[in-house]
């Protein structure tokens, strides 16, 4: 009996060590894989939690990173407190696939930190969490373009309506319109003609913050064009009152925002603000 015991014992131990010593070499191996990769690419550093593989499969270089998350979690994706049992981590690899090599690790930090300092010498494809903010920034930033260079056409034309009105006219032209006759009346404006219907058309330069009101609209009834179509142009927007009149008389309103949005589709202004893709990496607050 007391063999038996000292033999299952030694057992143990010695099954203990083997188990040690391959882990050991696992862990020797994988960083001498770290190592090589390092060298070759010319890099400072890479995280012991990122493993090494050849993978011969991929030609492009692209990543793809994943979050770990809770199993029980908030809406934020932390962890939910209130299941103190069964809650686990649930563990997901991040995955760079590059020059023929495969690299994972859990954490999504490591994978894409490495991304970066790769990306100092060789190109690598934007994931799909930077192609969605390098998308929402080029919103954001076209939006604001558009702003500024509205406002600074306002300013322009504000004082100087007949030229907004020649302004209009350009744009009217680019858009298939052929102008029969400019108004130079009380307001300015022109008289079109497009497939052989007649369309009028009302311009006024305003502030961008400021509105057309309903007897600005309702003008373009009043003076009974007659005509197939009617606009009205502004580089301001139009009120409440304005939108409904011009519904019930069927009349176009085309506001600053859409206004200015027709000068740069038809090639009256050129959009020249631009967004790099670097601008678009990702940072400790979107992890």
């Amino acid at each position: 009996m007391f063999d038996e015991y000292i033999f299952s014992s030694m057992f143990i131990i010695v099954w203990g060590i083997v188990a040690i010593i391959i882990y050991v070499v696992i862990m020797l191996v994988e960083a001498a894989r770290r190592k090589a990769f390092m060298i070759k690419y010319d890099l400072s550093s890479i995280s012991n939690t990122i493993k090494v593989r050849k993978e011969k499969k991929e030609n492009r270089n692209y990543f793809v990173l994943r979050k770990s998350y809770w199993y029980h979690h908030k809406k934020d994706g932390t962890k939910d407190e209130r299941y103190t049992r069964n809650n686990r981590l649930v563990k997901i690899r991040s995955e760079l696939f590059f020059d023929k090599n495969y690299l994972y690790s859990y954490y999504a930090e490591d994978i894409y930190e490495l991304v970066l300092e790769l990306r100092t010498n060789y190109k690598i494809e934007l994931c799909d969490q930077e192609k969605r903010k390098l998308k929402s920034l080029r919103i954001k930033k076209e939006k604001e373009w558009k702003s500024k260079k509205l406002v600074k056409l306002a300013n322009k034309y504000e004082d100087m309506n007949d030229a907004f009105t020649d302004l209009c006219g350009d744009l009217l032209l680019k858009m298939g319109y052929e102008i029969k006759e400019k108004i130079k009346a009380d307001e300015c404006g022109l008289y079109l003609d497009k497939n052989g219907k007649k369309t009028i058309v009302l311009c006024k330069c305003i502030d961008t913050e400021s509105n057309v009101g309903k007897p600005f609209v309702k003008k373009i009834i009043i003076q009974d064009y007659q005509v197939d179509n009617k606009i009205i142009i502004t580089t301001g927007n139009f009120t409440a009152g304005a939108k409904q009149f011009a519904e019930e008389e069927n009349i176009e309103l085309i506001d600053g925002e859409i206004f200015i949005e027709l000068l740069e589709t038809y090639g009256i202004i050129v959009n020249t603000h631009v967004v790099d893709k670097s601008e678009c990496f990702l940072t400790e607050d979107d992890f």
